[in-house]
Order: C-alpha cells, then sequence, then structure tokens
C-alpha cells in the first residue's frame, strides 16, 4: 500500500521542475494561496496536504495537470473535459 502523501510528494517534485530556477516555489505558492510562508512549506514537505482547490489553482497557474493515482500505483495525468452545465449536457458528460 502507497503512503497518502505519495501524490502529493511527486506533485511537489513535478512543480519543482516547473518552476523557473530564479523563483522561489513557497514565495509563488504563498501568494497564489494567499498562504503564510510555514503553511506552504508544511505543504511542500507533505505535513499538510493541499486541499483540491489549492490543487487545482497551482495546476492551472504552472499549466500542469492534476495528478491521480491508478491501481498499480502509477501516476497519471488527469484533464477534465468541457462539459455543457445543463443536465442532459451533464449525463452524457
Amino acid at each position: 500500500m502507497t503512503h497518502k502523501h505519495d501524490i502529493q510528494a511527486q506533485f511537489v517534485e513535478n512543480l519543482k521542475m516547473v518552476c523557473p530556477s530564479n523563483v522561489s516555489l513557497a514565495e509563488e505558492l504563498a501568494e497564489l494561496l494567499a498562504l503564510s510562508s510555514d503553511s506552504v512549506y508544511r505543504r511542500l514537505r507533505c505535513e499538510t496536504e493541499f486541499s483540491l482547490s489549492e490543487t487545482v489553482k497551482i495546476c492551472e497557474y504552472f499549466s500542469v495537470k492534476l495528478p491521480f493515482q491508478t491501481v498499480e500505483n502509477q501516476f497519471l495525468p488527469f484533464t477534465p473535459s468541457v462539459y455543457s452545465n445543463d443536465k442532459k449536457g451533464f449525463e452524457e458528460y
């Protein structure tokens, strides 16, 4: 069984790779998420989990895909499809 923070740890590593080297990832996230530096560092160390809304905001900002895990513990990117807001459209989705 995988540790519950494995997905977040992989997500943080991916963010470090896409964040420009001249930019502090922690400072960017603190500003983006309106969090204290301490709160951001707890998330980066996987002591606190990112909320889903925080994760979505980060993905949009850095143009990365949401990480999800398969049964075989392989990570898969997830990009939601656009669907209609009407009931019929959602059922078709």
